[in-house]
């Protein structure tokens, strides 16, 4: 233990440990130092409780779909193995804490960096911490619960893997087709595995059926789009089930869909639109049977 490369030995916390925070100026981050301060709860039992976990899920930003199965997980194996360690200047996207001398309430704090404590020359203090995970969208959600006191934390990564798509889902007129196409102000979408189109529950196919007559409502596109549009994608296919999904990569986030649907006795629909802002960073978005209507002459040009 004389090796002086171990400097940075970090020692587990033992003594009682509350939440307490360094104060600072009016924008500045929260620094978790004094690790007896604040506590959000007094026992495990206390901090798992239906109203205190539930208030902590909601609080540290964890999405709605994960709170039960998070619940489920803790619940289900209260002391996993192996411990994790909260060590100096590694910051949480959340941690709760009680009440103190400015909060009568237990509240949230963000963006907390853990303090640097000194225990000896060259050796610092970190706290041990049970930690449950789980995935949704594409990030990894890690629940924490320090050992040495019970403030649940929160810290949130982006999961490495294959790209992500997005896919828009709606229903067609079987024996009909669907046009459709991408309005956009700065050129084609780059080519992706994600690009692809899928009928009912059969395969993934790459766009095809390229439709030099099609004629999208340009200017309208321009105008949702807010600048000169440009329609570098046009398509047109035939529907041979009802369900439909066309799969992107997240470039169409700013991009603006457009598709027509036309039945197999050639009437046709006005066009749907999927504008930027109507995705709202969605992975998965539908149109409603509601949405269409019959092409009477009075649809956006």
């Amino acid at each position: 233990m004389r090796d002086l490369n171990r400097r940075a030995l970090l020692l587990a916390g033992g003594a009682s440990c509350a939440l307490g925070v360094t104060p600072g100026f009016a924008g500045q981050d929260p620094t978790w130092q004094n690790w007896g301060g604040a506590p959000y709860g007094t026992s495990f039992s206390d901090v798992t409780s239906d109203t205190k976990f539930d208030f902590a899920l909601q609080e540290l930003g964890i999405p709605e779909q994960l709170r039960q199965s998070f619940k489920d997980l803790v619940r289900a194996n209260p002391t996993p193995e192996p411990l994790v360690y909260l060590v100096p200047n590694q910051v949480l996207n959340g941690m709760m804490s009680g009440t103190d001398s400015r909060h009568p309430r237990p509240h949230v704090m963000r963006n907390v960096t853990v303090g640097r404590t000194v225990i000896s020359r060259g050796v610092v203090r970190a706290a041990e911490a049970w930690e449950w995970r789980l995935s949704h969208e594409g990030r990894l959600y890690r629940l924490i619960l320090p050992k040495v006191c019970f403030n649940w934390s929160l810290i949130i990564e982006e999961e490495p893997g294959e790209e992500r798509c997005v896919e828009l889902h709606f229903n067609a007129f079987v024996g009909g087709n669907v046009r459709w196409g991408v309005g956009s102000l700065n050129g084609a979408l780059a080519p992706s595995e994600c690009n692809a189109i899928r009928q009912g529950d059969g395969a993934w196919k790459a766009w095809g059926g390229e439709c030099d007559e099609c004629v999208p409502a340009i200017g309208y596109i321009s105008q949702t789009l807010r600048g000169t549009a440009q329609v570098p994608h046009r398509y047109l296919y035939d529907v041979t089930e009802r369900h439909q999904t066309i799969r992107f990569s997240t470039e169409i986030w700013e991009k603006t869909v457009y598709i027509c649907l036309e039945d197999a006795n050639g009437r046709r629909s006005c066009g749907v639109y999927m504008h930027p802002e109507d995705w709202n960073g969605r992975y998965s978005a539908e149109i409603s049977d509601s949405l269409w209507i019959l092409d009477d002459g009075h649809c956006p040009a």
